[in-house]
This record gives structure tokens, sequence and C-alpha cells, in this order.
């Protein structure tokens, strides 16, 4: 991938990918953080994805009336993949923002591509996992899942487990689903209401 141009701006980008996801204060401060670094060098791929990805999160979470969120996130992630497009995590956030948009073939496309372009990043990974739910294909889901924690054992985001449980939902597999569940260390709503189905 192309390096950034300013030091200041990949700190700030280092410092927004550290944060917390799932949380909204921490979620907020790493936009902030993003939008920043996105002034201080304004052809910094990097920047343009993170702040994308974010932003398709807060539509996600806040289960908005409108999609300007969406919207805006699909613009930066294509302006990403415009400014770097051998960088996993551009055409990574370009698929997941193509997916919250339903064009699931988009979807898979980039999260391919952000797969060939670096097959040892744990979230990639997962995040492939995430797709292959929406997809309808929770065997294929469960093995990226379990190749991220080959990859790094220790990697255990607090989506993660949430969304393998979720896996096992769509399999059918409703006790593995409950056990799986009940690893998540803090709940949202929707995750309770999937362990009650189960």
């Amino acid at each position: 991938r192309k390096p950034p141009t300013n030091l200041e701006a990949y700190e700030c980008v280092l410092r927004g990918d550290a944060l917390p996801v799932g949380h909204p204060e921490p979620e907020a401060e790493a936009r902030r953080l993003f939008e920043r670094a996105i002034e201080l060098d304004p052809g910094y791929a990097r920047a343009y994805a993170s702040l994308a990805h974010h932003l398709s999160l807060k539509w996600l979470r806040e289960l908005s009336r409108t999609d300007d969120d969406l919207d805006q996130g699909l613009e930066l992630a294509q302006k990403a993949v415009a400014l770097d497009e051998n960088d996993s995590e551009c055409h990574n956030a370009l698929g997941w923002v193509y997916l919250h948009r339903k064009s699931h073939e988009l979807a898979e496309y980039h999260c391919r591509k952000a797969f060939e372009l670096n097959r040892n990043r744990a979230p990639g990974i997962a995040g492939r996992g995430i797709l292959y739910i929406f997809l309808g294909m929770p065997a294929e889901a469960l093995n990226c899942f379990q190749d991220a924690k080959l990859i790094d054992p220790y990697f255990e985001p607090d989506w993660y487990w949430r969304n393998v449980g979720l896996a096992h939902f769509v399999a059918r597999r409703y006790e593995e689903a409950i056990a799986i569940f009940g690893r998540s260390a803090k709940m949202p709503f929707w995750e309770r209401a999937y362990l009650a189905a189960s």
C-alpha cells in the first residue's frame, strides 16, 4: 500500500484504530481522529477507509431513519480505493459499506479482494465471516472465524463471539449458539434477541 506522507495523520489513524469498537464515545473520538488525519493528509487512503467503516458502524448501531452516514461512508470508501487500490483495508471498508447497502455481490468482491491483498489479518478474515452470515453461508462464516483464531489465537474483540454465535444460529445449531453467545463480554439488544430465539 501507499505510505502516508504525513506522520501526524498516520498517528491519528493508529490512535483511532486502537480505540474499542462497540462503544459510542470511543467510536466518536475515532471518527474525529480519522477526520483530522484527512485534513492533515488529503491523499491518505487508510484515513478515508477507517472513517467510512466507522460511519457505517454508526449507521448500523443507530438504526437511523436516513442513510446519510451510509451514503457518506460509500463516498469515502470509494475514494479510499481510488487513492490506493492495493490497500486491503480500503477494500474491506468498501465491502462493509456495500454489505449494509445490500449490494451483496459488490460486498463479496471487495471482501475477497481485501483477503487476497492480505491473507494474514485476523479482523479482515473474521469480517468475511460476517459477510457470509449475511449471505446465508454459515459454514463458510465459521471457517473464517476459525481461520482468524488460527492466525491470532488472542484475537477476541467484543464483536467476535456474538458473530460466531450468530453463524451457529443461522446454521440452526441452537445449542452451540447458546453456548457461544454466553462467551460475549457484553450483549447488545440484537444478540439477546438471538439468544432468546435459540
